[in-house]
C-alpha cells in the first residue's frame, strides 16, 4: 500500500512539473536563477500573447524587428550590463520579444544582428516596465524594390 502511495505521489509530482512547464508555454527560453530573470520568444501570435501576459511583472521589454516592414527578428545576440559594467544577461539568438527582470538602475544594452551592433542606455524602475524597440535593415530577400 505504501508503494502505491509513493507512486501516486511521484505521478502527481510529474504532472505538476508538466503543468509548471506549460506555464512557460511556447516561450523559447525562460530563466529565473543566477543573473537576470527573463522570458524570450514570441515567434507566433499565440506565443506573443502568452509572453505579454507572463511578462507583465518584468521591468524591461526589448523588441527586435526589421526596419521598414516591422517583421520581428529572433536572431539577436544580447548583452545587458549594469552601471558598474557587470554583466546581468548574455543571451544568443534572442527575440523577437525579450522580457528582463532587472532591479532599479541604469543599464547598457548591446544587441547584435545582421552584422550590426547597436548599443543603448536605459534606466528601469521597480514596478514599471520600460520598452525599447531595436530595428535592423531587413535581409536582402525581404527588402522592397
Amino acid at each position: 500500500m505504501k508503494s502505491m502511495g509513493w507512486r501516486a505521489t511521484f505521478a502527481s509530482a510529474a504532472v505538476l512539473a508538466g503543468l509548471a512547464g506549460a506555464a512557460i508555454g511556447m516561450a523559447t527560453a525562460a530563466q529565473d536563477g543566477p543573473g537576470a530573470a527573463y522570458l524570450n520568444g514570441g515567434a507566433g501570435e499565440e506565443e506573443r500573447q502568452e509572453l505579454q501576459q507572463q511578462g507583465a511583472g518584468y521591468t524591461l521589454l526589448l523588441r527586435f524587428a526589421n526596419r521598414g516592414s516591422g517583421a520581428y527578428r529572433a536572431d539577436v545576440d544580447v548583452e545587458i550590463r549594469d552601471a558598474k559594467g557587470a554583466a546581468q544577461l548574455q543571451l544568443a539568438q534572442a527575440g523577437p520579444l525579450l522580457y528582463v527582470r532587472l532591479p532599479s538602475g541604469s543599464y547598457q544594452i548591446t544587441a547584435r544582428a545582421a552584422g550590426q551592433t547597436q548599443t543603448r542606455r536605459i534606466s528601469v524602475a521597480d514596478g514599471a516596465q520600460r520598452e525599447l524597440v531595436l530595428y535592423w535593415a531587413a535581409p536582402p530577400d525581404e527588402q522592397e524594390p
